[in-house]
């Protein structure tokens, strides 16, 4: 008898000798049994009296019949039956005991079976081993069981049946099944009602060693409980069948290739992680057509569905809780039935099932977020009693057949909420939403012809995006958004001719861009925002646009790209840059200083001298000019530009004998700093005074086999020059510019600090600089080589400036 069961009977007897009578007296009412024991081959089994019950503890491989009991009673006292007439000591049944003076009193009388234990692990492997142990009758084992090994001979594989172990009904630890077991069943543990863990070893990694390879079915109709993780993981495995199992307390994994029956009716929760998958994470499972686990309520983890194939209908009615939700690659699944599950603390996840049609939630009050991914099949989404999303969001996408989203009650989304890619045409179930902590995505809803959702939403924590909706004709929704705290992105909305919606929206993060919006007639915008956090700013195909109101906008990167002259409204000095691709004209109206004014890939006219006019900046500073690889006989026009505080860089075509024509500067009187490169035939600025750094001209220009060479350089009153540059983008001496033979054009120069002049292949003569090297100190300052004459610093000081 193991310790609890001595603990047991010391305590009851305890209890039989407080009911003693220790009167000494003889009142001849007493009508007690004082004590009773059984004996039974030789053995003594006592019994417990308490109060009115007799209760006999008998280990279970114990045989009751021809047993012998003894019961002492008060004194004077009887007993009817008589204990010598009872043949069956197995069954229960009442004891009416009669005192002296015919006082009566009923004791019930039950046998309870204890389990016999074995304490320690338990390591069953060949056939001898599984006898042995099954000989001692255990019923219950204090540790674990192994069955089988990892690995082993062919002789140490020959464990086919465990059927011995029928009367195993408790392991405390784990029961593990290894490889080398080679039984087509598990029968012999069909009497378990509880272990600590259940294991079939798996595969130790994809393609490795096999696991179990022989089981065909796991019947375990007694099974209630796993204290720890239950694993069936077998190749061959295909009839699972456990249904009194009520609770796993860790992981459920099943992993086979194909199932045939699958039982767990009883099972109500899972402690951890569910999944039914392949037997490989890459590979397929193929299912009975109805997967139903009709009493599970709570999973505390993950529960993964993945790769099942033949599947059509799977169904958890009546679960209510789980932390993950994956469903993943089931090609013949067409409805799941989750129409109990209220909550999900993680995510949910719904990818690459194509034939669900509908997949509703109708219960589902919170997650931790929500993701549907390319469905090609599904129609209605039904969510319209979930009001929070977590951190995880809301991204449902590539459902192009999405023609209904029910999301009625939901309020606020921590993380993204993104919906892209359906063809639903109703935004009035998208009204509730309150804030979105993440990006807001909203694109490519082919049948949304009015942008009038969202009316209650006040906040998005990060970029906002409506992208791609090309049958939408007004924009009216939105109408609180009041904060954006990423980026603004408005684009490919091509029918919507005016923005009637974001009536509240004052603060938007770093960066607005409109793109793709070809009838947009009007944008006022930026007139609302506090535009101080905006430090970009970009707007491209907005073919009706003809006016942009940047009042309100002091710094940012502005780019503009557009095939038609846009007037730009402005109040005063703007500290910021604007960019211009492809731009043909811009009007400045209202601005009298700009920060950066950058000018790329001026239009091409081949044929005619098309003017495109920048007018009305007087003050810049900076300006970078960067015409094509092709030629282009338009001009550009800076007509009013007098001062470039900084850098001016031109680079005016870069194509082997592709000419471009000169930038005009007519009123152009200061520059900080200049750099040329290009292929226009003449460099010309007319009211050019002074250049306080350097000035750098290239002359040839290579891209190809022939050099581009500058032929004029026009500075008439040019007086100061920080550093006069003059050389060459050439690979040898025979590409140099031959056409420059003097620098006459620096006939004005009165002063500059050096000079540097090479390369020029037909330079000849310096006679221009005759004013300016006599502003030179030393013949440090004097740098000339690789031209077709190459004064010293003595002899040009000495007025020897021509070729002799």
């Amino acid at each position: 008898m193991n310790r609890f069961l001595y603990i047991l009977v010391v305590s009851f007897m305890a209890l039989l000798v407080s009911c003693e009578d220790d009167d000494s007296i003889f009142s001849g009412d007493e009508n007690f049994i004082t004590s009773f024991r059984l004996l039974q081959d030789g053995n003594t089994y006592t019994g417990l009296v308490s109060g009115d019950t007799l209760l006999l503890l008998v280990p279970e491989n114990v045989s009751l019949e021809g047993a012998k009991v003894e019961i002492v009673c008060s004194e004077n006292a009887s007993v009817s039956p008589d204990p010598a007439e009872v043949e069956n000591w197995g069954e229960a049944f009442n004891f009416t005991v009669t005192s002296y003076n015919n006082n009566q009193r009923v004791y019930k009388y039950m046998v309870t079976r204890t389990v016999l234990a074995s304490e320690g692990d338990v390591r069953l492997t060949t056939p001898e081993e599984v006898e042995a142990f099954a000989a001692r009758g255990i019923g219950k084992i204090e540790g674990n069981l192994v069955i089988g090994k990892l690995a082993g001979s062919v002789k140490e594989d020959s464990l086919t049946s465990i059927a011995a172990l029928s009367a195993l009904k408790e392991v405390t630890g784990v029961v593990t099944i290894n490889p080398t077991y080679r039984g087509t069943s598990l029968d012999g543990l069909q009497n378990l009602q509880r272990a600590g863990g259940f294991v079939m070893t798996p595969r130790p990694y994809e393609n490795g060693p096999w696991g179990i390879r022989f089981v065909r079915e796991v019947n375990l109709p007694n099974l209630q409980a796993v204290g720890g993780d239950f694993t069936i993981s077998a190749d061959t495995l295909y009839n699972l069948n456990l249904p009194a199992l009520e609770s796993v307390s860790g992981n459920f994994n099943v992993q086979t290739w194909k199932l045939g029956e699958l039982d767990f009716s009883a099972l109500k929760t899972v402690g951890a992680n569910f999944y039914i998958m392949g037997r490989q994470s890459s590979s397929n499972i193929v299912a009975p057509e109805e997967i139903v686990f009709p009493s599970l309520a709570v999973v505390g983890n993950r529960l993964d569905l993945t790769r099942i194939y033949n599947t059509r209908k799977i169904a958890f009615p009546v679960l209510q809780s789980v932390g993950v939700l994956y469903l993943e690659t089931m090609e013949v699944v067409e409805e799941f039935d989750f129409s109990q599950l209220t909550s999900v603390s993680d995510q949910i996840t719904l990818q690459w099932t194509h034939r669900v049609k509908e997949f509703n939630l109708p219960n589902l009050r919170s997650a931790g977020g929500f993701r549907v991914y390319y469905i090609e099949d599904l129609e209605v989404i039904d969510l319209h009693n979930l009001a929070t999303l977590g951190k995880g969001g809301l991204n449902i996408e590539v459902c192009y057949k999405l023609a209904s989203l029910d999301l009625s009650a939901l309020t606020s989304v921590v993380g993204k909420y993104e919906l892209k890619s359906g063809v639903f045409t109703d935004m009035k179930s998208l009204q509730a939403l309150k804030e979105v902590g993440g990006d807001f995505t909203f694109s490519s809803m082919s049948g949304i012809t009015a942008i009038d959702g969202f009316s209650n939403l006040t906040s998005v924590g990060g970029n906002f995006t409506l992208s791609d909706m090309q049958v939408a004709v007004s924009f009216t929704g939105f109408s609180r958004l009041e904060t954006i705290g990423g980026n603004m992105f408005l684009s490919n909305l091509n029918e919507i001719s005016a923005i009637n919606g974001l009536t509240a929206l004052r603060s938007v993060g770093k960066q607005l861009s409109l793109s793709g919006m070809k009838k947009l007639e009007s944008f006022t915008l930026l007139a609302q925002l506090q535009t101080g956090s905006l430090t970009t700013c970009s707007f491209s195909g907005l073919d009706a646009l003809q006016e942009l109101d940047l009042t309100g906008l002091t710094t940012a990167t502005v780019t503009i790209s557009a095939s038609h002259v846009i007037t730009l409204k402005g109040k005063g000095s703007f500290e910021g840059a604007f960019t211009l691709n492809k731009v043909p004209g811009m009007n400045f109206v209202g601005f009298d200083w700009i920060g950066s004014l950058n000018i790329n890939d001026v239009p091409v006219s081949k044929t005619d001298r098309v003017e495109y006019n920048f007018s009305g900046v007087k003050e810049l500073g900076t300006l970078n000019i960067t015409q094509g690889y092709s030629e282009n006989k338009g001009v550009i026009r800076l007509p009013d530009l007098e001062v470039v505080d900084n850098a001016m860089k031109l680079t005016e075509g870069q194509g082997a004998r592709m000419r471009v024509q000169p930038t005009e500067y007519p009123k152009l009187k200061k520059v900080g700093s200049m750099t040329y490169v290009g292929a226009a035939e003449a460099l010309r600025f007319p009211a050019l005074e002074e250049v306080t750094g350097s000035m750098e001209i290239t002359t040839s220009f290579v891209n190809g086999m022939y050099p581009t060479m500058l032929e004029e350089i026009y500075t008439p009153v040019l007086k100061r020059v920080g550093k006069l540059v003059m050389t060459s983008r050439a690979n040898d001496e025979t590409q140099y510019n031959t056409t420059i033979t003097d620098l006459d054009c620096f006939s004005a120069l009165e002063r500059v600090d050096v000079i540097d002049i090479h390369k020029q292949g037909g330079l000849v003569s310096f006679k221009g600089l005759e004013k300016a090297i006599g502003s030179l100190d030393d013949e440090m300052s004097w740098l000339v080589g690789g031209n077709a004459y190459n004064p010293t610093f003595e002899e040009a000081k000495a007025g020897k400036l021509v070729k002799p």
